[in-house]
């Protein structure tokens, strides 16, 4: 479990934030979970300045809890 500051208050109050990083697409697992009952908020993506920007996906499940949705081949910052 790794953790990162995003610089964003969530507007519900989570006592948890997950990442969900997973092998495959992370388009494809998105689409799954939205098919499971969440919600697509938002698709972020770190400056280009980062040199190699993530990019991830801000979801809520049906209870209102915000979590992302990345993969490992957009994922830079673990290894």
């Amino acid at each position: 479990m790794g953790g990162r500051e995003s610089g964003q208050c969530p507007v519900g109050k989570n006592r948890l934030h997950l990442d969900v990083v997973t092998s495959g697409s992370m388009e494809a697992e998105v689409a799954r979970l939205v098919e499971a009952g969440a919600e697509l908020v938002e698709v972020r993506q770190d400056p280009a300045s980062f040199g190699n920007p993530d990019t991830w996906t801000v979801m809520r499940d049906p209870e209102g809890n915000e979590f992302c949705v990345t993969s490992t081949s957009t994922l830079t910052g673990i290894d």
